[in-house]
């Protein structure tokens, strides 16, 4: 019996494309690498990767998106698994949110989210909020928005340390105004006062205003961020 050899192929991944010339009307949704070089009137769903040169009108959701190119454009929002790249003027009328980095050098008209690092490149236009681990923003890139910096730490540690700080202050304030107003008087406040401090010095009045008018300064402040929180 003759031995008989077969030559294994390894498969290959097949691949979707959207020719320069076509024009598809509705959502298409597969499981293969996409390339568009013509047009999507819908939304465009994979769980691989995308690759666009031409437009899509609608949301994107995919593993990968990489579009490049000025004629290169989604209105709609892009969510990733991974990487977002906007390449070479390319165009986003809509939010990016990815869980890998996010690297734009175009425009993009909405908010930026990611929960690594954000990248925007010289010659970028960024018309939103960018939240991300770390953001970097390249010279001659503009941006009209929020920067939030994303961090593991639990946010009610950091309104504690914020707590922490503001007492701290205060009171380095209330013991320099304190000094200063002896300084001049010549006597303590204690002395001023009394020994049950029951009359206030009119300096010592001051000082409280001050100390009263930093601490609903900050306490604003704190409050503005406790609602970005809520409904960032």
């Amino acid at each position: 019996m003759e031995n008989m050899n077969y030559e294994t192929k390894p498969a290959t991944q097949e691949k979707t494309i959207i020719k320069k010339s076509s024009v598809v009307l509705g959502d298409l949704i597969t499981q293969e690498p996409v390339a568009v070089e013509g047009y999507i009137s819908g939304s465009l769903k994979t769980i691989s990767a995308v690759a666009l040169k031409g437009v899509v009108n609608g949301d994107v959701e995919a593993k990968v998106f990489i579009s490049s190119g000025s004629s290169a454009s989604v209105l709609g929002d892009v969510t990733c698994e991974e990487q977002l790249y906007i390449k070479d003027n390319a165009s986003v009328l809509g939010n990016l949110k990815a869980k890998g980095v996010i690297d734009v050098q175009g425009a993009v008209k909405g908010n930026i989210e990611t929960q690594e690092n954000v990248i925007i490149r010289t010659g970028s236009i960024v018309l939103g909020n960018i939240t991300g681990r770390e953001i970097t923003i390249e010279p001659q890139a503009k941006v009209q928005g929020k920067l939030i910096m994303n961090t593991d730490e639990n946010n009610a540690d950091l309104y504690n340390t914020f707590d922490k700080i503001k007492t701290t202050i205060l009171a380095d304030i209330r013991y320099v105004n304190v000094q200063e107003i002896e300084k001049k008087d010549g006597k303590s406040i204690e002395q001023k006062n009394g020994k049950n401090g029951k009359h206030k010095h009119h300096g010592d009045v001051v000082v409280d205003a001050q100390v009263r008018e930093i601490e609903e300064a900050i306490d604003e402040t704190n409050a503005g961020s406790h609602a970005e929180s809520a409904f960032g």
